[in-house]
Parts: C-alpha cells; structure tokens; sequence
C-alpha cells in the first residue's frame, strides 16, 4: 500500500487526509504521510465493503480474486471509489491494483463462511438503511430524523437502532453520496450545496406541515433517483408533445421528466419553474406556433405540475393541499427508463 501512496501527488494525499480525517499533519513529508495515512485506510476498509453498492461490490470481489486486473475498460468509472479511498491505485495504461493489505483483509470476508455471513448480515442492513434514507430525500427533499424514524418502524414493523442508523452514516460518508445528516434533518445534497441557501428555504417553507405517507411500496419507489408517479395528465403531455411537435418517445419522456424533477424540488413559493420549462422546452423545439397552442401546451403542463409530489408540501402535491379530487383513473407507476404499460385506451 505504501508504494502505491507514495506514487501519488501531495496535493492527492491531502484529499485523502481530508477525507480521512487527519489532523496536525499538513507539513510533514509525503514519506511520513503515507505513514499516518496506512492504518487509518486499513482500519476503515473492513467497513468500506460493508456499505459499497451492489456493483461496486462485484468489482471488488473480481480484483480480490485477481488482485489485479490489466487492460481495463473505463478503469475510473468501475474502480475510481476504491482509488479515491485509497484501496487500489490506477495506472495511465490502465491497470486496476488492490493494495496487497486490503486484499488480505478482503478475502477473509469473501473466502471464509463466518466471513461471508457477517458481510452478507451488515451488507444487506445498510442496504436497506441506504434504500430509505434515498426514498426519503427523493420524496421530502430533507426529513426529521425522529419522523425518518417513525416511517421506518411503521413500514418494517421493527426499532431502528439509532446508533446503527449512524454508524452506517459515518462510514457511508466517505462515499459519494446524494445525503448527508445536518441539524436533525437527513437531507438532499442539492439543498446544502450552496451555502445552505435551499435547506434554509425549505425549513422556513415547511414549518408546521405535515409529511405525505404513502404506502410502503409506494415510498420504496422513491429510493430510485429515476422515479416519478406517472399519472393521466403526464400521459396526456407527453402524447401531446408526440403529436404536436413530433418529439420521439425517449425525448418526450426526457422533457416530462425535466418539468416534474423542477417542479418536485421546490422549495419557495414562486418558484418559476412554469417559465424555466417552457424556456427550456423552446431550445428543445418545443415551441407553439399560435398562441391557442400556448394556452393548450401551458395548460397541459400546469395539470402536471398540479398533481406533481414536491418537497415544498412535504411530499403532496399543489392538488391535495388545496382539496382538488384526482380523477378516478388507474395509474401507473414506473421508473422514468422502464417502458410505460398504459396503452391508448387508458388515456382519454
């Protein structure tokens, strides 16, 4: 391991001592880093494969069969996370190397069965733990952690374990990650980006509202980033933008999927998601010729963002907060790259 660190640069060790969390060590020598840096790195790895994804953790199980792989396709899109945490290194020819520490380390969770049962037991626990906590950032934009709590009892019948949940959050922050925990909210990365400007908006705008609770099947949908609940009046838009202004399918789901996505995180009231789309829409080529299209188009997209699920009311749509009945239609809900059931004589 300490051959592949000390090829590194400086500026890349110090990103390591960042994320790793050393302290007092800024001006000691790459030599002297690398030692301060080797048992911090081996004693988080064994944690590391815990909470790596599913195919992060194939990649991880084929290197430590191999120990090295030679000539790989898109080596930093497969193994870029184990080179950012300092586990493996990438050569320009691209070559993929495990550090032989690590793999040592490894091999005992995937070559032996008691190994290989607490791996698969913490495994699929943080999986699960990830699952919720992405469905509820997709759905909320950010939640309590009391209430994040409540919903998983109610929907697995079982206590969260507090210092499990937290455990699981600290090792997974060393990934990246679409969440983080701040002020007693688990929270959508978008909103804290820039200065916490959207988690404060959002905190101010949703004081006192009460959380949207859909069922469990339907709340697990959301922990795909992907996801929204199709209805009639999505149908309806995107058929009208087949027709009218001869969009392929793919793109007609992509420009649907935009005005949901902006209407779904909002955080004020106000937001010009409505002029944004449209404005967007035009480079797009959609872009009404009469000002009776406009009316029909702008028509068609206020229903969706009607009945569109947004963060601002903490997970109901503008419709259900101001009482307006849904049409008695079946729906359907997919994600946006699964194929859409409905066939024509559900719309109409």
């Amino acid at each position: 391991m300490k051959l592949q660190l000390m090829k590194r640069t400086k500026d890349e060790l110090k990103e390591l001592v960042k994320l790793y969390g050393l302290k007092g060590v800024s001006k000691l020598n790459k030599d002297a880093l690398c030692d301060e840096l080797m048992p911090v790195i081996l004693e988080e790895a064994v944690n590391f494969i815990a909470v790596f994804d599913e195919s992060q953790l194939q990649y991880v199980e084929e290197l430590v069969a191999k120990g090295q792989i030679t000539e790989c396709v898109n080596p930093k899109g497969k193994y870029g996370f184990l080179e950012n945490l300092g586990l493996a290194a990438i050569s320009k020819e691209g070559t993929v190397t495990l550090a032989d520490e690590v793999r040592a380390q490894y091999k005992k969770y995937f070559d032996t069965a008691e190994g290989s049962r607490e791996l698969s037991s913490r495994y699929l626990q943080y999986a699960k733990l990830r699952r919720y906590t992405l469905a509820a950032v997709h759905l909320y934009g950010m939640i309590e952690f009391n209430q994040f709590k409540a919903l998983y009892e109610k929907y697995e019948g079982e206590a969260l374990d507090e210092k499990t949940y937290f455990d699981w959050l600290a090792i997974d922050s060393y990934l990246v990650r679409p969440y983080d925990y701040m002020n007693g909210y688990i929270v959508a990365e978008c909103l804290y980006m820039f200065e916490m400007e959207g988690f404060n908006e959002l905190l101010k705008n949703t004081e006192g509202k009460a959380y949207y609770e859909p069922s469990k099947e339907e709340f697990m949908r959301y922990s795909d980033e992907d996801y929204y609940e199709h209805t009639l009046h999505i149908e309806r838009l995107k058929t009208h933008l087949r027709t009218v202004y001869k969009l392929d399918e793919q793109t007609a789901e992509e420009a649907v999927f935009d005005l949901c996505l902006g209407q779904q995180i909002t955080t004020k009231v106000g937001d010009n998601t409505l002029q944004q789309t449209l404005s967007h829409w035009n480079v797009m080529g959609i872009s009404p010729k009469s000002m009776e299209e406009v009316n029909k188009l702008v028509g068609l997209v206020i229903k969706v963002m009607n009945t569109t699920r947004v963060w601002l009311n903490r997970g109901f749509t503008p419709d259900e907060v101001h009482g307006v009945v849904r049409e008695q239609i079946s729906k359907v809900k997919v994600g946006r790259n699964e194929a859409c059931p409905c066939t024509s004589s559900e719309i109409g």
